[in-house]
């Protein structure tokens, strides 16, 4: 298995579960693959210039058992990450084969749900195959997220209307799509349940019944991308002040987390 292989796998593991432990990832690829040794995937985790990665190694500072993390869970900060994993149940992850975890980000388009808010946005809302598919994208991206936040998906996706190019015009369209929308949660891999479909789990947590009761509550699509805009802005700065900065190589972080262990004992 090439070390391109690897990097691809490690990837599709974040995507799937969004954050999960190092030690899982690594069993699971040499099960699947065991011409594949522990260091080799960590020579790919050094090498790979990618997000994720970058991310696992900043993990190692705050947790004692690193775990690899999608890009999105650290973005800002740490936050998101720590409601994340309190999200979490206890218990084992789904056990997921290495087609599944490769052809996921494609396949959610496939499932009969997805196509119906699909086929809903283009005859309903007249919006294109690329920005039908995004509504999809929306609700696979912030159920999750409205979970741990405790928030309305429907509300989150309504604050940036994606961008000012989709527009809900009426409650009857909003309540449509949430029907739609909670349809699909119930069948997809969720990662705040390590994996698991809500219809596999018992007593699966609810997604919060939140809308607009007027119109004029919807909200104005152009004031909130202004604000996700100077905010995206302030993450790329603090990403190019990382990178000039350049010494926090995994080593040093090593030594911190050495040097915070010694100052509890």
């Amino acid at each position: 298995m090439t070390n391109e292989q690897i990097g691809a796998l490690l990837e599709a593991f974040a995507n799937y579960y969004w954050s999960l432990p190092v030690s899982y990832v690594t069993g699971k690829i040499m099960e699947w693959h065991p011409e594949v040794s522990s260091q080799q995937i960590e020579e790919v985790m050094k090498m790979c210039d990618h997000d994720v990665f970058w991310h696992h190694c900043c993990i190692e500072m705050i947790e004692d058992a690193p775990e690899l993390v999608v890009e999105h869970l650290v973005a800002i900060d740490y936050e998101d990450l720590k409601r994340f994993i309190a999200a979490r149940p206890d218990g084992p992850y789904c056990d997921c084969d290495e087609e599944t975890l490769l052809r996921y980000d494609t396949r959610i388009y496939d499932f009969p749900e997805a196509k119906a808010i699909m086929d809903w946005g283009k005859s309903e809302l007249g919006i294109d195959d690329g920005l039908a598919k995004q509504l999809v994208s929306d609700c696979v991206f912030e159920q999750p997220n409205a979970l741990c936040e405790k928030r309305s998906w429907v509300e989150i996706i309504l604050q940036a209307e994606k961008f000012g190019q989709i527009h809900f015009q009426t409650i009857e369209q909003i309540k449509q799509f949430r029907e739609l929308g909670t349809k699909l949660y119930h069948v997809l891999p969720n990662p705040v349940l390590k994996g698991f479909k809500p219809s596999q789990v018992e007593n699966p947590p609810t997604l919060l019944d939140d809308i607009p009761e007027r119109e004029e509550d919807i909200p104005d699509a152009r004031a909130a991308v202004a604000e996700l805009r100077a905010t995206f802005n302030k993450y790329m700065k603090k990403m190019s002040n990382i990178e000039k900065a350049g010494g926090q190589t995994r080593s040093s972080l090593k030594a911190n987390k050495k040097k915070k262990k010694k100052k509890k004992k």
